[in-house]
């Protein structure tokens, strides 16, 4: 749980940052005092913390490793965004009882997602978003290396939610929480067919963004 820590730290300095602010402006800001800048779009790199609901054999069977994803959104008209991102999620197999016999399985991901971001003070912004239109594969590998493994797929939908602090204009950092079900296409006995249907994770993760700032997309056309 490093990560749970990380984003208590990130917590921490963002409310420090925003008292010293405060102090040495002796004075509370208003919103409408707040310069906010027109986003062009945001180029993301992150890492989280994969945790599995139990209510699957795959949540009862493996444990989430630290992971990856990347991607951009661009914001089309104000501050409504449209994001296109790529994850990889590593699972270690615990119970093969549940899941098969693995050792280890490897998650890719490809979503589009559609949101919308709010600015709640000059340097902090809030972010929420889904992404209905989603694709995962799993590689499940049978032995440690490549050449024995087995493939299955899954349609994602996703709800997400980010909280990012600029550093500057150009540059953030951010902590994030997203909730994931995958819908598989895995095909097993009847009467266990429901274990594997859906995967859902608790995803918590922390990282940072890169922005332009020159208008939304639509105006600079």
């Amino acid at each position: 749980m490093r990560i749970l820590l990380v984003c208590t730290l990130f917590f921490s300095i963002i409310l420090n940052s925003q008292n010293s602010d405060d102090e040495f402006n002796d004075r509370k800001i208003d919103s409408s005092e707040v310069e906010v800048f027109q986003k062009t779009a945001i180029f993301t790199l992150g890492v989280f913390q994969p945790i599995i609901n139990d209510d699957s054999n795959i949540g009862k069977g493996a444990n989430g490793n630290l992971s990856f994803k990347l991607g951009g959104q661009l914001f089309v008209y104000k501050r409504f965004f449209v994001g296109g991102f790529f994850n990889s999620t590593y699972l270690d197999i615990t119970d093969i009882s549940f899941t098969g016999k693995y050792k280890r399985s490897y998650v890719t991901t490809s979503y589009l997602q559609f949101g919308y971001e709010f600015s709640v003070s000059k340097k902090l912004s809030f972010a929420a978003s889904i992404a209905p239109i989603g694709y995962a594969d799993y590689r499940n590998y049978i032995k440690k290396n490549r050449v024995n493994q087995q493939h299955d797929s899954a349609k994602v939908l996703i709800y997400e939610t980010y909280l990012s602090y600029d550093v500057s204009d150009r540059f953030s950092i951010f902590i994030d929480y997203s909730y994931r079900t995958d819908t598989t296409n895995i095909r097993t006995a009847p009467e266990i067919q429901s274990n594997f249907s859906k995967i859902k994770y608790h995803n918590f993760g922390i990282g940072l963004k890169f922005t332009i700032n020159n208008g939304n997309f639509f105006s600079n056309l």
